[in-house]
């Protein structure tokens, strides 16, 4: 019984961790939405504004992703690991939350890189005044890369799982 109540409480502080680091991504986050509609100047004529609003869109879709995945993982008490007899508690805990939470987590991942691409290819048109149908297709190529990582991801998970 000793061992078990030694892995509760290494669990609780490893996700007390992680739940700073995921505070810390969304001050972060946050940080760089504040920060470029601050910095944002309407009178100047940009090229592509659009870039700019899908960018703004898409770091609200990480940053409330985000803030969904650790209200969902705060429903995660000390309570429901002491009632587990179960010994692996971390594959509980992901059993219990996985289908909200993983992918919340994969939503504000994805939304945080392609909003930092699509800020960069605001910037580069600005600079270089590229074609629209370029600045589409650039948008397009990595939404279709981030698209494979995720599945080469799922289909790594899923071996792992068989392998166990």
């Amino acid at each position: 019984m000793s061992d078990k109540n030694e892995y509760i409480e290494m669990f609780l502080e490893l996700r007390k961790s992680q739940e700073k680091f995921n505070y810390y991504f969304l001050g972060i986050i946050i940080g760089l939405l504040s920060l470029s509609i601050q910095t944002f100047d309407p009178k100047i004529l940009y090229h592509s504004i659009y870039l700019m609003i899908i960018t703004w869109m898409l770091l609200l879709v990480s940053f409330s992703a985000g803030f969904f995945y650790e209200t969902q993982s705060l429903k995660f008490k000390k309570a429901d690991l002491t009632k587990s007899s179960n010994k692996n508690l971390a594959d509980q805990y992901l059993k219990t939350y996985q289908n909200f939470m993983v992918k919340a987590h994969k939503y504000q991942i994805f939304s945080f890189f392609l909003a930092i691409v699509v800020f960069a290819l605001f910037k580069i048109t600005n600079i270089y005044s590229l074609p629209i149908l370029v600045e589409c297709c650039i948008i397009l190529i990595v939404i279709i890369l981030g698209g494979l990582s995720s599945l080469v991801y799922n289909r790594i998970i899923a071996k792992i799982e068989k392998n166990n």
